[in-house]
This record gives C-alpha cells, structure tokens and sequence, in this order.
C-alpha cells in the first residue's frame, strides 16, 4: 500500500515506522503494520515528497494508480473535490464510514450534498497535535 503525505517530515513516522523502540504511537505504529502485513499481505510505504494540488491532480488525470491513499490538507483536498477529481467515499465498496475509527462529526461538516469526498479518522493521528483558538467579534449593526 502506498501512501502519498502532506508533510515529508513529519507524517512519515505514522506509517513507515521500521521497529518498536519504547515510544507509545511508535510502537503502536509498528505493530498496526505487522498486522496489516500478515491478515491483508501488505506493505505499507509512504512518499515522502509531499501531496500538493499540482502533484495530485496529475497523477488523477493521468490514471496513475501508484497511491492507494493520499493524505493531504483541506486546501488541497477541497480544490481536489471542487475540481471533480475524488470519488464519493460514501460510494466506495469497501469503505463502512460508520467503523470507530472514523471520526464521525468532522466527516459529517465535511459532507456536502450527502457527498464525502475526504474524511478523517485514527489513521490522521496529526489532528490531535494542535489546538487551535478563533477570536471571533461579533458587531450589531
């Protein structure tokens, strides 16, 4: 399985992780892949080049089959599905949306027309590095 990453230097470790070595997500890692491996026959790689749009939208048109998973940011996702490009995860055979592992209300904002064209779940452990705070002013006119 070869996966296509935003971020080459940081997403990586959730996927090519090559021996436990003590580190909680590390090790957790590793041993998702092991299991992997054995019940499907897979290896599980990661392009660390980097998703951007460009690179994405032409491997699409080009019919290139060389990821099985991209992993990118909602600016490049978004465009990806403005422009057509993505498929309906809720029309793909073996996606069961409603698995634990999926996170439920983000993939719900994400839903357009009853259409998902990306979601996220457990294998983004990323989504849980940062806090973000909006001040937000309101004014009554």
């Amino acid at each position: 399985m070869q996966c296509a990453v935003r971020h080459p230097t940081i997403i990586p470790n959730y996927f090519t992780v090559e021996s436990e070595n003590g580190d909680v997500l590390n090790d957790a890692v590793y041993k998702r892949n092991l299991a992997a491996a054995e019940k499907y026959n897979v290896k599980i790689t990661a392009d660390t080049t980097g998703v951007s749009t460009a690179v994405a939208r032409s491997a699409i048109l080009a019919g290139d089959d060389h990821y099985d998973l991209m992993l990118g940011g909602t600016s490049v996702m978004g465009t990806l599905a403005f422009e057509k490009l993505l498929l309906d995860l809720n029309e793909m055979e073996f996606f069961n949306l409603d698995m634990p592992w999926w996170d439920t209300e983000l993939n719900k904002g994400l839903t357009i027309a009853n259409r998902l064209f990306f979601g996220s779940g457990s294998l983004i452990t990323t989504n849980s590095d940062a806090t973000y705070i909006v001040r937000l002013t309101l004014t009554w006119v």
